[in-house]
């Protein structure tokens, strides 16, 4: 145990560094988009999320697992003291990102009157479209960059690149908007703020290329050939689970008015919040789990697979039921009484984070840590023939409520596939009783938090926000508590593991403490 309590420990440690970056550049581009929404009629915000659907789809077949594979030989050679290869890796990678780009961003100009007019039914969105190619090329650019950076653990510069892209995107946004240009100058600030911090990504890739000394006799052919071999399992997986979201979207695009889109994608927005805890765990899982032997090791990885869905689920499971009853509130405060469907939304779809519980943030990583990546493919595909159906009646039939509905039942899904292969592969599963307490713990907790909305609905929301809050803080510890859904190890275990996190971990810690002098009350009683 004391192996894996180690290996937390660093993940928590890098996780948390790299999550500041990320919170930081969120919380600008929260702001960005708020301003933007709130610029924007409902209608026009429509729009311009419709136009970035086909940028992210074509972004789908524009990477091939490509960056993924540089991320994990700059990483590999550099351990092997092998840096003489990482040069034609680097070459490759630009070469690569280069091309695919250009060509992705062609097909997006040379098909968006099609798009516009065939599939969404809307013609006036064409010239977004267009303008979206920005995007498009910008992004292959950054990605391969963003790669580049991981591999060589400069995550400091990975902050700076994450930060500067939410700034220019926040800030010249909202600007072509004031000055008249509407739905366009939002998709044209998107455009611009991806191709600047491509420029930087691009700067400090060429400045780690140039600290590597010689390089090897490898072909590009031949090294492109080594990539794609590694990264062409991974897109597979990635384009199945993606052309399911984006198809889904494009039924959104020609089945809902741009009202209800608009609300739609303000109510998705407060899920980037919720990215502040999940990603980061997600991230830093991975090279975790990597670390055992999942043959000779399956104790050990039955140990911090069902830590890795306990420990993130008893702050996000309350954090998720805590948006579900206060959606109102927060939508009316930061977006206005226009969005009046938002609320309703918004609650709908924080549910799909409620199945952190069963191990939505853990199961996929750990069949990929153990190279199970075909397992991951099968789920998917699973999940894709069974939502595909399901959206071509619900969509149409129930709009936005039906988008929904078919996003939580083919997350779900596939959550229950991976899950069933983890035990079908190792033969341990999910603590569902740890689960259960902790979910249970978080609705009883909704449930104080939902009554004083009830009573107290005359307040300012803003007010009912902040006081929904200390209320949550206050309630959730002593009901999971009580539940046991948290033990006095548990809390020890968690004060370890984030002994060498900086100052977050040094605020969680006492946090963590101040749960613990309950817990003693509690056990005393």
């Amino acid at each position: 145990m004391g192996e894996l309590i180690e290996y937390a420990k660093v993940s928590a440690k890098g996780g948390i560094e790299l999550s500041i970056g990320m919170a930081i550049s969120t919380v600008i581009s929260a702001l960005g988009t708020i301003v933007v929404a709130r610029l924007l009629s409902p209608e026009d915000y429509g729009l311009y999320t419709i136009a970035m659907v086909p940028a992210t789809m074509i972004g789908l077949f524009r990477d091939w697992g490509v960056y993924s594979a540089i991320t994990r030989y700059i990483s590999f050679y550099r351990a092997k003291s092998q840096e003489e290869k990482i040069r034609p890796i680097l070459k490759a990678g630009l070469g690569f990102a280069m091309l695919s780009g250009l060509l992705s961003a062609l097909f997006t100009l040379a098909t968006s009157d099609l798009i516009a007019g065939f599939v969404f039914k809307k013609p006036e969105v064409a010239s977004l479209i267009k303008i979206s190619a920005i995007w498009v090329f910008s992004m292959a650019l950054f990605n391969m960059g963003w790669s580049t950076l991981i591999g060589f653990e400069k995550m400091g510069q990975n902050s700076v690149v994450m930060i500067l892209r939410s700034l220019i995107k926040s800030t010249v946004s909202p600007l072509l908007v004031l000055l008249g240009y509407g739905a366009l100058g939002a998709v044209l600030g998107y455009g611009i703020s991806g191709f600047l911090t491509a420029i930087i990504c691009v700067f400090f890739f060429m400045r780690a290329y140039g600290e590597i000394g010689g390089g090897s006799q490898d072909s590009m052919r031949s090294t492109l050939a080594l990539l794609l071999g590694y990264g062409f399992p991974l897109a597979i997986g990635r384009i199945v689970s993606g052309f399911g979201n984006q198809f889904y979207r494009f039924l959104m695009s020609r089945s809902c008015s741009p009202e209800a889109i608009g609300n739609y994608g303000a109510a998705t927005n407060f899920l980037i919040a919720m990215t502040l805890l999940t990603s980061p765990i997600t991230t830093a899982l991975f090279p975790a789990f990597s670390k055992i032997d999942g043959e000779k090791e399956v104790d050990n990885l039955r140990k911090a697979f069902r830590a890795s869905v306990k420990y993130p689920s008893i702050f996000v499971v309350p954090a998720a039921m805590g948006i579900i009853v206060t959606s109102r509130p927060l939508v009316f405060t930061l977006f206005g009484e226009k969005y009046s469907q938002a609320p309703i939304f918004l609650s709908l779809v924080s549910v799909g984070q409620l199945f952190c519980a069963i191990g939505a943030l853990s199961a996929a990583t750990l069949l990929t840590s153990q190279g199970k990546t075909s397992e991951i493919m099968k789920a998917n595909l699973i999940s894709l023939l069974i939502g595909v159906p399901a959206s071509v009646f619900l969509i149409p039939k129930f709009g936005i409520y039906g988008l929904i509905a078919t996003t939580l039942l083919v997350t779900f899904l596939t959550v229950a596939l991976l899950d069933y292969m983890i035990y079908n592969i190792y033969g341990f599963s999910v603590d569902f009783r740890s689960s259960g307490r902790i979910f249970l713990a978080s609705v009883l907790m909704a449930s104080v938090i939902y009554l004083f909305e009830l009573l107290f609905s005359e307040l300012l929301p803003l007010i009912r926000i902040l006081i929904e809050g200390v209320i949550g803080l206050l309630a959730y510890p002593v009901f999971v508590l009580l539940l046991k859904g948290v033990s006095a190890e548990d809390l020890e275990k968690l004060k370890v593991i984030f002994s060498r996190a900086g100052v977050v971990g040094r605020l969680i810690i006492w946090f963590l403490s101040e749960i613990e002098l309950l817990n003693n009350w509690i056990n005393r009683r």
